[in-house]
């Protein structure tokens, strides 16, 4: 029978009421494991580039200095903003991200996983390619997650990250489908 002592558990911080935890609690009691609960911050680096809402909030702002029509004022806002790269402002919001990520795991972990020997992660970057990362890191002997149910387009243009997880695991890979899923 195989020795499974330590199991990686993908989790959606935003998901209070997850087969996912279930299955995962159930494992580690029946084989005397740890866990490792994981909750990957993508890095959103797809949207560098792209006008962000920011720019327009600056322009307003800049618009409504007071004292000589903003007109010195507007140029300097607009300069400083200027320096400012879009990738720094992505990389700040997702930082935000983590942050709070990282106080919502603390808090997930004792709610959902008191009575088992349990560390919450959160990790950045591709959800696929960061549980896998973990996985190594880790020296996990088997995996968790939950697996959202895409179909057509939506699975084509999102992909899985199931399925990246399975197809590429050193370790065995316990799926669990959503509840609504028919």
């Amino acid at each position: 029978m195989a020795d499974i002592k330590k199991i990686v558990c993908a989790v959606d911080l935003a998901d209070q009421i997850s087969p996912v935890v279930d299955y995962a609690n159930t494992l580690a009691k029946l084989m005397n494991a740890s866990l490792v609960v994981v909750y990957a911050v993508p890095t959103l680096s797809q949207y560098r580039g792209f006008m962000l809402p920011s720019h327009q909030i600056v322009e307003k702002a800049a618009q409504n200095i007071p004292g000589d029509g903003g007109k010195g004022m507007k140029e300097l806002v607009k300069d400083e903003y200027a320096g400012v790269q879009q990738a720094s402002i992505i990389d700040e919001f997702v930082n935000d991200i983590t942050k709070g990520a990282q106080k919502s795991m603390e808090a997930y972990v004792q709610k959902h996983f008191a009575d088992v020997e349990a560390k919450g992660v959160v990790v950045n970057g591709d959800p696929a390619e960061q549980i896998l990362n973990l996985v190594k890191q880790e020296n996990a002997d088997m995996i968790v997650m939950g697996t959202r149910g895409l179909k057509g387009i939506d699975r084509f243009l999102v992909g899985s990250v199931a399925e990246k997880v399975v197809q590429r695991a050193p370790c065995p890979v316990f799926t669990v489908r959503p509840h609504n899923h028919k």
